[in-house]
């Protein structure tokens, strides 16, 4: 079976929402905002951006609440869908 990507299977956000590809995960890459709460983040590169979308532009790397994502999984890769107020940092 040929692999797809984005592109080809025409998958695009919509709406305020944002496709991100997270990055692996590392035990200290984790970014723990509050420790009592453990809420964690992660990091990954934007795949797609809906119209409403304008500060954050596709192939960004970004850090966002992965509690407040929505996952799933495209071909063997882990896809985080959210929206754009998910996302606190653009580097």
């Amino acid at each position: 079976m040929e692999r797809l990507t984005l592109k080809e299977n025409n998958m695009q956000a919509i709406g305020s929402k944002v496709i991100v590809k997270r990055k692996k995960e590392k035990k200290n890459d984790d970014f723990i905002v509050n420790e009592e709460k453990k809420e964690k983040f992660a990091e990954g590169v934007v795949l797609s951006c809906g119209e409403e979308v304008s500060a954050i532009k596709k192939n960004n790397t970004v850090w966002y609440d992965k509690g407040r994502s929505s996952r799933i999984y495209l071909n063997g890769e882990d896809l985080d869908v959210m929206d754009k107020s998910c996302i606190f940092v653009v580097v």
